[in-house]
Parts: C-alpha cells; sequence; structure tokens
C-alpha cells in the first residue's frame, strides 16, 4: 500500500477529488473497460485508456490548462496494480 501513499502524496488530494481521481472512481472506470473488453492488457496503455475515460466523465475539469498530464498518468499507473487485482478478484 506505500505505492498508493506515494502516488497520493505526488498528486494533491484536492486536485485528484476535483479530477475525480479516487481509488474507487478508478476501479469502476477500469472495471467498466475491462467489462466492455476495452481495456488493454499493456498496463501502460491502460493507464492512458483509463486517464481518457477519466476526462470524458468530467471535462470542464480536466479542460484546465494547467493540469500535469503526467503526474496524472503517474498516478494512475501507481494505483493501477492494486485496481487490476480488485478486478480479478472480485470479477469486476
Amino acid at each position: 500500500m506505500t505505492e498508493v501513499a506515494e502516488a497520493r502524496a505526488e498528486l494533491g488530494l484536492i486536485q485528484r477529488r476535483k479530477l475525480g481521481l479516487t481509488l474507487a472512481n478508478v476501479l469502476q472506470t477500469a472495471a467498466k473497460l475491462k467489462k466492455d473488453g476495452k481495456l488493454s492488457d499493456d498496463e501502460d496503455v491502460a493507464t492512458g485508456q483509463i486517464a481518457a475515460a477519466m476526462a470524458l466523465k468530467n471535462p470542464s475539469a480536466y479542460a484546465e490548462a494547467a493540469l500535469d498530464w503526467a503526474k496524472i498518468l503517474e498516478w494512475i499507473q501507481k494505483v493501477l496494480p492494486i485496481i487490476l487485482q480488485l478486478i480479478s478478484i472480485f470479477g469486476g
């Protein structure tokens, strides 16, 4: 779980909330993509797919020009192994 704590520290809580980047939302988004057969097995590709899907859910928050997409992608990539494990356990 230290990876999650590190990822949280790198992207501020307020910014993550504003963007809808919570573990629950990322899990829900990844599970839907997986169920629809749209989630890649390649974690780098899956990270981008999840980020794009999250941006589509809340376009006004993601339209902000000052967003650091590298930090967003890094955060998703750090929590992705946990998310994928939860999906495999609970059959999301």
